[in-house]
């Protein structure tokens, strides 16, 4: 049998999905890394140090036989915090280009997926996104006349999806707001994913926005 802690922060959707699918969710600081120089930048060695010895008990606590990172803020203290014990490292990268966690934890990973044939990933090879069963084998054609009923979607009109990631985008939120009229006039429908924490009220309500 195998078994699987999830490592991830007090503030991240994993406190809920993690749970609810019956695995294990062991917390850490966060430690976000600036992209540009600021001066908080000058606290994160003093953070992130704090952060890898949490990951190291997590990691001799469960007596991990390897760790799986797929970029974020828990991924480079897991990928440290792995290499200082011994443990191997096995990365997935989902995006065209890589985050700078993924960027250092290649450099000690026993094994890295991309999911562009074109990464600049270090040793990496290409598999794709991987995907549930139920995704991967679904009848999208069968599908799609529930879904567009669902998402009261006009099946005659071209349809634009706007998603600005797990959590939504508050930028492209609004930026969907001010052209969602024009769009409108052109006979373009819109499905807009605002996400949790982004909710617009008056979207839903606009005309043409589903």
């Amino acid at each position: 049998s195998v078994g699987i802690t999830a490592l991830g922060t007090e503030r991240g959707l994993e406190t809920r999905l993690v749970p609810e699918r019956g695995y294990e969710l062991a917390l850490i600081p966060a430690v976000p890394l600036p992209r540009k120089p600021t001066p908080e930048l000058i606290t994160v060695p003093g953070r992130l140090r704090g952060t890898i010895k949490a990951a190291e008990q997590i990691l001799e606590r469960t007596k991990a036989d390897a760790v799986a990172g797929f970029g974020g803020y828990v991924a480079l203290p897991a990928y440290l915090a792995a290499k200082r014990l011994g443990v191997p490292i096995v990365i997935h990268e989902a995006n065209a280009r890589p985050g700078l966690a993924n960027k250092i934890g290649s450099r000690y990973a026993a094994q890295v997926a991309v999911s562009m044939p074109d990464s600049k990933l270090r040793g990496s090879r290409y598999i794709g996104i991987p995907l549930r069963r139920s995704i991967a084998t679904l009848d999208r054609a069968a599908a799609r006349p529930e879904a567009r009923h669902r998402f009261g979607l006009d099946p005659n009109l071209p349809t634009l999806l706007v998603s600005g990631g797990s959590q939504g985008a508050r930028r492209l939120n609004e930026v969907v707001q001010q052209v969602a009229p024009w769009l409108q006039q052109a006979g373009i429908q819109i499905l807009h994913a605002v996400g949790p924490k982004n909710e617009l009220p008056h979207v839903q309500q606009m005309p043409g926005m589903p």
